[in-house]
């Protein structure tokens, strides 16, 4: 095709139109199955809170989730071919066209935030900085407070870390850091994935924290953890 995957071809509605007719129609994970994860997950997020899932692609990982009772999800991607596709595959969920710079998405709505590869996505579009803080940003207005930012990506912790701390506006209660086995390598050469979860920090606890007479140490704190 006329556009290729160098950089700025990842921000092209055209590259991907033809990506998801042309050259991968048939459902694909960039990363892994839900399955991989599904125990993590299953701690970490309850069922019962609404999910907006971002840059959803044509990954079966959506519909896995689904499966196993995550079943207030609303899947999203600034492609509408893929989006035509996954309605018509799986009609049984929400399934919209949305730029995630840019969303109608109401404030403060949503419980989980899950990004799968769309930071890595922008990081390959021109002025990727730009980009990534557009995203973050109605990522972070959509949020609950005490909600989830679940991200997953190829790049490196300090590198994803780095994005979401990017605007001193974003207020982070906790960021958990895991480092995920990748199933698939060798046969790729990503031997780990970075899955960073960024809870949003509750206003009426920064607006209390800060009235008392002992200031707290900072709103922003991380651990780390594996799994295999």
């Amino acid at each position: 095709g006329i556009v290729t995957m160098g950089k700025g071809g990842y921000g092209t509605i055209e590259f991907w139109d033809e990506y998801y007719v042309v050259d991968r129609p048939d459902p694909y994970d960039w990363f892994f199955s839900f399955i991989h994860i599904s125990p993590l997950i299953e701690e970490l997020v309850d069922k019962s809170q609404e999910i907006l899932m971002v840059g959803c692609g044509n990954a079966p990982f959506s519909e896995q989730m689904y499966d196993v009772g995550y079943l207030r999800q609303i899947n999203c991607d600034n492609c509408s071919l893929v989006i035509d596709q996954m309605k018509q595959r799986a009609p049984h969920m929400i399934w919209e066209v949305s730029d995630v710079r840019d969303m109608n998405y109401e404030d403060n709505r949503f419980g989980v935030v899950f990004d799968k590869g769309l930071l890595d996505n922008l990081y390959c579009y021109r002025d990727p900085e730009e980009n990534c803080r557009k995203a973050i940003n109605d990522m972070y207005r959509t949020l609950k407070p005490g909600g989830m930012f679940v991200v997953l990506s190829c790049h490196d912790e300090k590198e994803v870390q780095n994005s979401l701390t990017e605007d001193p506006l974003w207020k982070w209660k906790e960021m958990i850091l895991f480092r995920l086995r990748n199933p698939r390598f060798p046969d790729t050469r990503v031997s780990f994935f970075t899955m960073i979860v960024a809870v949003k920090e509750n206003i009426t606890q920064l607006i209390e924290s800060s009235s008392s007479a002992s200031p707290s140490s900072s709103s922003l704190s991380s651990s780390s953890s594996s799994s295999s």
